[in-house]
């Protein structure tokens, strides 16, 4: 019964605390039974804003501190209603305190549920088990007089930020405000912005105007300007070397954020972007792309754009209207090989048509069956890259007065199979379709690119050899069509039945 006594002293103390602000409070035991909550009648003051802080009060929150048998606190939220005038109500408190002498805290919010602004606190010991209990200290904080949302505010079209709103009372002090209790408001300019939870986002380029409301105080009006965003990539430095051939290195100024939807354009023409970095420094990084093909020879404004704003042009020079095709091997191994559009045009269309797709090809491969050479197909015709995953099939010394020499050789696609046919023997497939002879003065140096034939001079289909050293004695008998021009010490490394995972065809620029 101790425990009893020990809450029903405190919050009669509690309600004569409301008493004094033109309120009053009792308690009544509602069970003899030791563990039994007891109940209490909290009598609340009419709402006015006129009189004392807690008066206008919709609620309170209680709490002992370290109070219950396991250490924790208990706390407490009691609401009135909603209503202005006078009311009392019946709250259950629970009986899990430790007996002896707590420490309990009553603030005071001027919404339910704990809400609003902080318009009154209390603190009082309590003898839990005994008869007494006494207040320590009451602040009483002033209601709300003005709400401000702060001026200054401004924001970029597509980023978000929170608004900040302050809550003050008669004299001027700065009030504690839950965030959930403010209500915003667009006044105008709903296009410009959108506005939810108190966070701001810029639609578009304008101006907007805002109010935030907190226990129906409605601030002034406040103009929020949403600004177009500045380019994100202010200058490009340079490119790196002079000639460049696939993919290519600019070192840019300012490249602020990597995660952004980045571009690159030459002359109208989009570039593949590869990969951004040291953007996050803010003064500089560098960006990958690939030079597209097909680009007007002379000089052309290369920009990149960061999320569609684009940067200042930077003048290159387009220097040759070659295309470039860059070969990636499964090591990761690359080299650059240009291909002479100028010299070999028809053979250059065939191999840029199967190493994209854009060339429709069906995997043969040819067999003698009754000592007569039989074409034979190994799937359906199909529009895919030729070249991607095929294996270097041939990699032999031809020339016996020159044993360091050899001929890379591939673009046979029925190496890319699985499971080929039974029948095939490498080096016999093709795309099922051949290629007029090209004659042209090119020559077998080192680092030359030709195309593959039988017997036939316009046998030629989708097999071509590079060659690892000078080979002089197949000069005019075998069409030459592109250079390494990149990456030779690299294309020398390949052995017999390396795979060439793909061939992207590039462009060519050249630094001013």
């Amino acid at each position: 019964m101790k425990r009893f006594a020990g809450f029903l002293t405190l919050f009669c103390l509690m309600s004569m605390l409301f008493a004094g602000c033109g309120g009053s409070g009792s308690g009544n035991n509602s069970s003899s039974n030791n563990g039994t909550a007891v109940a209490f009648g909290v009598n609340w003051a009419a709402r006015s804003r006129a009189v004392d802080a807690p008066a206008s009060a919709l609620s309170l929150k209680a709490t002992l501190r370290a109070a219950s048998a396991s250490g924790t606190d208990i706390l407490l939220t009691v609401n009135r209603r909603d209503a202005p005038e006078a009311y009392s109500e019946t709250v259950t408190f629970p009986t899990d305190a430790k007996q002896g002498i707590q420490n309990l805290t009553v603030i005071f919010y001027a919404q339910k549920d704990g809400m609003g602004a902080v318009v009154g606190t209390a603190a009082a010991s309590v003898s839990v088990g005994g008869s007494g209990a006494s207040v320590g200290i009451f602040t009483n904080v002033g209601a709300i007089k003005t709400v401000q949302v702060v001026t200054g505010q401004s924001i970029t079209v597509g980023q978000a930020k929170d608004l900040t709103v302050t809550a003050k009372d008669a004299s001027g002090s700065i009030l504690a405000v839950s965030p959930g209790s403010i209500i915003y408001q667009i006044v105008t300019g709903g296009s410009v912005v959108s506005l939810v939870n108190g966070q701001l986002k810029a639609l578009s380029a304008g101006t907007a105007t805002v109010t935030a409301t907190i226990d129906g105080v409605v601030s002034s009006p406040v103009s929020v300007q949403a600004v177009a965003p500045t380019p994100v990539v202010t200058s490009i430095a340079s490119l790196e070397n002079a000639s460049l051939y696939g993919t290519v290195r600019l070192r840019v100024t300012n490249l602020l954020n990597t995660t952004s939807q980045i571009g690159v354009t030459i002359g109208g023409v989009a570039a593949t972007v590869a990969t951004a970095t040291g953007a996050d420094t803010g003064t500089g990084g560098t960006l990958d792309f690939r030079v597209p093909a097909g680009l007007t020879q002379g000089t052309q404004n290369l920009i990149v754009t960061v999320d569609g704003v684009a940067s200042a042009p930077f003048p290159v020079t387009v220097s040759n209207t070659n295309p470039f095709a860059v070969f990636t091997m499964a090591n990761t191994n690359k080299y650059v090989v240009e291909l002479r559009q100028d010299k070999a045009p028809l053979t250059v269309a065939n191999f840029v048509g199967l190493a994209t797709g854009t060339k429709t090809w069906t995997p043969t491969y040819s067999v003698v069956v009754n000592n007569e050479l039989v074409t034979k197909t190994a799937g359906t015709a199909t529009n895919t890259p030729l070249y991607d995953g095929v294996k270097f099939h041939r990699v032999t010394n031809l020339d016996p007065n020159a044993p360091a020499t050899r001929i890379l050789q591939a673009g046979d696609p029925i190496t890319k199979l699985t499971s080929p046919p039974s029948d095939w023997t490498a080096g016999t497939g093709g795309p099922g379709s051949t290629i007029n002879f090209e004659a042209n003065d090119l020559l077998h140096v080192d680092g030359a690119v030709a195309m593959a034939r039988s017997t036939s001079r316009d046998s030629a289909g989708s097999q071509f050899y590079i060659c690892d050293g000078p080979q002089a004695f197949l000069n005019t008998n075998y069409v030459v069509f592109g250079q390494v021009v990149e990456g030779l010490t690299r294309a020398k490394t390949i052995q017999q039945n390396n795979v060439l995972s793909t061939v992207v065809i590039s462009g060519k620029i050249d630094t001013p």
